[in-house]
């Protein structure tokens, strides 16, 4: 079984829908889901995903919120070889870019679709997503 972690951050009942969505999508003969806030996550969480999602947006001025910042200090430091991530964005596309930035020396594969999310939730959007996301992850196990 292959773990899927999504770490988000406190958001509109709109957004929260995405995190919903992603949630009820999981194959759970497959994989184990654990969902974390931002501000309660720690690098323990990330070290057991094999799939990490990251749901953020900007906030005073920072391209990713203030609840991630323990969690960005702490993968200066870690390697996520062998994993991948998806990144989700509540705003805009610096997020994404700055996850992306963060990510980088983490030997992380980052998915190469960012979810953007601005308006109304489109579900099979999500979806298609996250099946995206999980393929990818299968291409690398199935690599090795």
């Amino acid at each position: 079984m292959y773990h899927i972690g999504v770490i988000y951050i406190p958001c509109d009942i709109e957004k929260q829908r995405v995190i919903d969505i992603i949630k009820r999508a999981i194959d759970l003969k497959k994989f184990d889901i654990r969902v974390k806030l931002a501000a309660d996550a720690a690098m323990p969480d990330i070290a057991a995903s094999d799939i990490i999602i990251f749901a953020s947006d900007s906030s005073s001025g920072n391209s990713i919120n203030k609840d991630y910042s323990e969690i960005v200090r702490a993968l200066k430091g870690i390697n996520l070889s062998g994993r991948v991530a998806g990144i989700i964005s509540f705003d805009t596309d610096d997020t994404a870019e700055a996850w992306q930035n963060v990510l980088e020396c983490t030997g992380i594969t980052c998915h190469g679709e960012s979810l953007v999310v601005t308006d109304a939730i489109d579900e099979n959007n999500v979806r298609k997503w996250l099946q995206s996301l999980i393929r990818e992850y299968e291409v690398i196990v199935n690599g090795r």
